[in-house]
């Protein structure tokens, strides 16, 4: 619980793949009970931002003088999350903001100018590894885009952000493999082991994105637990 001075803003550190798993109430000192901070028309969304951006936030109100208790829960359901929530001002959070939009300009910066110096040398070349590069890249931002959270402003449905997450995961987890395994030469050095590779990859990601999609409704929950693992196998 926690108590609020006047003209504060409540944010959240970001959480991995979803943003909005959280829910904030009101303690009516009255009557003792908790009331939703913000009601939202769209449940399936269930955006409680009080402004559009990745990082959790939530504006409170209060008077001169006034001192109200609020009461935060959150859910997860497998994904990673950090909910560990700040109290700091409007103008130190567009700071904040201003800041982390500056970042991400110099990051996605920098892979586009990577994407366009492999578009270069594979027009150049006409060699497949820039091929596997550049879809390597392609599937890096997707998944970037999408763990941060800039998808939930298109507007789309939850479960379909995080069923594009996984499939873009598992895009990122093929092209980086048959990337290191092209530039490596492993099909030379080690014809049996690139074969086992391929079985691995068709195996693996064959079989996680047909569960994917076979089970849409409740998959993901459980993806999340078993692609932090695979992850790091990768």
């Amino acid at each position: 619980m926690l108590i609020l001075q006047p003209i504060l803003l409540l944010c959240f550190s970001k959480t991995q793949y979803q943003s909005k798993n959280y829910v904030f109430y009101k303690l009516d000192t009255l009557n003792n009970s908790l009331k939703l901070v913000h009601q939202i028309k769209d449940t399936l969304k269930k955006d409680y931002r009080t402004f559009n951006n990745p990082n959790p936030n939530l504006k409170i109100d209060l008077t001169s003088n006034e001192h109200a208790t609020y009461l935060i829960t959150t859910a997860s359901d497998g994904r990673t999350k950090d909910a560990t929530p700040k109290i700091i001002s409007i103008e130190n959070y567009f700071n904040f903001i201003n800041e982390t939009t500056i970042w991400n300009i110099v990051f996605y910066g920098i892979i586009f100018f990577l994407l366009l110096i492999n578009l270069y040398q594979w027009s150049i070349y006409k060699q497949k590894i820039y091929f596997y590069y550049i879809f390597y890249i392609l599937s890096t931002v997707l998944v970037y885009l999408g763990i941060e959270g800039y998808l939930f402003n298109l507007r789309i449905k939850q479960i379909i952000i995080d069923h594009f997450i996984f499939v873009s995961v598992k895009l990122w987890a093929l092209s980086l493999i048959i990337y290191t395994s092209k530039f490596l030469e492993i099909k030379i050095v080690n014809p049996r082991y690139y074969k086992f590779i391929k079985i691995v990859l068709f195996i693996v990601l064959g079989s996680t994105l047909l569960y994917q999609f076979a089970f849409y409704d409740s998959s993901i929950q459980h993806l999340h637990y078993f692609e932090n693992i695979l992850s790091s196998l990768w």
